[in-house]
């Protein structure tokens, strides 16, 4: 769209503009959906989608590897606490009781119940 909308178009397909194109819609768009899709097939959505916060982790980690870019002490700071968080959304539930009611978890089936 920007081709015909766009003034100033840019011309110069090098095969660093190619590659960086075939790398987007290959790798990053096409296997990308191919293992998100095997994984939610394997485990619980519930635990996968809370995966996706590692999006921008991985951006500005290989942006620093690949990139050379500057790994700042804030950007570090700010992957430590998103990776903390990661770590407290999946931790294991105690075995004690967690439902208000006291019957265990609210999906737990509890013997002698519908």
């Amino acid at each position: 769209m920007s081709l015909f909308f766009e003034s100033g178009r840019i011309l110069d397909l090098s095969p660093l503009v190619i590659g960086s194109l075939a790398y987007q819609g290959i790798i990053v768009a096409f296997a990308s959906y191919l293992v998100w899709f095997w994984l939610i097939q394997v485990y619980p959505v519930s635990h996968v989608s809370a995966f996706t916060f590692f999006t921008p982790i991985f951006g500005v980690l290989l942006g620093g590897l690949l990139l050379h870019e500057p790994l700042t002490l804030k950007l570090l700071t700010g992957g430590g606490l998103v990776t903390g968080g990661m770590i407290l959304v999946n931790w294991p539930e105690s075995a004690g009781p967690s439902h208000p009611s006291g019957r265990g978890h609210p999906t737990q089936r509890v013997p002698g119940t519908r």
